[in-house]
């Protein structure tokens, strides 16, 4: 059976019998069908396929002959683990229905390694159906994708969590990046750099191209390899991204995995991985013609975009001035340079591991502005509050229209700030 993603409207029984009786027509043979979960529509759509020819109902699908998994549960968390419990079986079709979680009511982060494949990153999520965005705005949209800082696609964990949190207000503690998935894009450092050194000195490209200007190739490879003057050593600039692999929010892809045959790869890597981030994501269709649209060479960035290109431009003298470096950024990544294989050992690691995202609307009150007219902005279960000074943030819960600070109420800080003075004006008018 084609393995497939559909994504219906909860507790619409049409709906789900619209896309059954589809891939009837479809599959021409008979159907197994096993259902999970229930709600209000789980009795009647099982009496409705009792009515269907060709269509057998089954307390569990074989692997290998694959069928149709019905899924009626309806709260997004239990959902998403049903979901991920068919991560490796590549022969189903899933019905699940449309949650909080479906792709288009969440926004998305991207972030790469420079010359890592974000490019490719980028591709899937548009094949995915997300709306480029790029540069955070104050309140992120669902279906949307941005990157975690201004305009760049390469942030390093250490620079976001440490020095952009010092300068943060409020030390960031409000950023969309704690309740938002993230693709995080990662390849061979050995590749990268080969990509580095195809790209670095291109005129317009980087900001320092004029410190390679006088290299030829095999200069720039090997200053690119271990610099101790101004871009560190290969180990230097991959650690600095191996802190993302850790957060449960973060979806880990290798680019070998990602790129597939066009690329080098395998159609069946590729169609594993984002198969694994359509269960994650809630994201509907096929992972095989998704996997189509994601090697693209129209990039102004892109050079080769194939697997182990180090292996035909590394000379013996890279080769040891690679291998001199400590290799725990390697390890870590799940690469080693005598590999055998172009894919990462960690790869089906990180596409079992499940997606763990904080919900903005569990998290306690956050200051987003401590003085605008003697109140205070506070932001909570998704909403900004104008709050009078002495109002305890603990009653956020107790307070309505009808309060006595008549509290102000918006979405965006200017919005509450412009409430406020409305209410300043109309106080010194009575």
């Amino acid at each position: 059976m084609q393995q497939k993603l559909h994504f219906v409207e909860a507790d619409n029984l049409n709906a789900y019998l619209d896309v059954v009786t589809g891939i009837q027509v479809d599959h021409g043979l008979p159907l197994l069908i096993h259902s999970r979960g229930s709600s209000a529509i789980s009795a009647p759509f099982e009496a409705a396929v009792n009515e269907l020819s060709n269509v057998d109902k089954v307390d569990s699908l074989d692997q290998k002959k694959g069928g149709l998994v019905v899924i009626f549960e309806n709260d997004p968390a239990l959902l998403s683990d049903l979901l991920m419990e068919y991560v490796d079986n590549h022969s189903v079709s899933i019905i699940a229905p449309i949650t909080a979680k479906y792709y288009k009511n969440i926004p998305l982060y991207l972030i790469g390694i420079p010359k890592g494949g974000t490019h490719l990153v980028m591709s899937l999520a548009a094949a995915l159906g997300y709306t480029a965005r790029c540069t955070t705005p104050e309140k992120l949209k669902g279906g949307e994708w941005y990157y975690v800082e201004y305009s760049n696609a390469h942030t390093r964990a250490k620079h976001f969590f440490v020095e952009s949190v010092y300068k943060g207000d409020f030390g960031y503690r409000n950023h969309p990046f704690n309740y938002t998935p993230v693709l995080f894009g990662y390849r061979n450092p050995a590749d990268v750099v080969t990509s580095e050194a195809n790209y670095y000195h291109k005129k317009g490209r980087t900001a320092f191209y004029n410190y390679f200007a006088h290299d030829d190739f095999d200069q720039r490879l090997m200053k690119l390899i271990d610099d101790p003057y101004l871009l560190g050593s290969i180990r230097d600039r991959i650690v600095d991204y191996i802190p993302w692999f850790d957060f449960g929010n973060v979806i880990p892809l290798s680019f070998e995995a990602l790129i597939g045959h066009k690329g080098g790869g395998n159609k069946d890597v590729q169609a594993q991985l984002i198969w694994s981030v359509q269960l994650k994501l809630h994201a509907p269709g096929d992972p095989y013609a998704l996997g189509e649209q994601v090697f693209k060479t129209d990039s102004d960035t892109f050079f080769k975009g194939q697997c182990g290109t180090y292996k035909e431009k590394f000379t013996p003298e890279h080769q040891a001035a690679f291998n001199a470096l400590p290799q725990d950024f390697m390890h870590r990544l799940g690469y080693d340079y005598e590999q055998d294989t172009v894919y990462a050992k960690r790869i089906d690691e990180y596409r079992k591991r499940p997606l763990v995202v904080d919900i903005a609307e569990e998290w306690p009150a956050i200051i987003r502005d401590n003085q605008f007219l003697q109140h205070r902005i506070i932001e909570y279960k998704g909403q900004l509050y104008g709050l009078p000074f002495g109002t305890k943030l603990t009653a956020i819960d107790e307070m309505d229209e009808h309060n006595p600070y008549h509290i102000v109420r918006g979405r965006y800080i200017d919005e509450v700030k412009a409430l406020l003075l409305k209410k300043e004006f109309d106080n010194l008018a009575e």
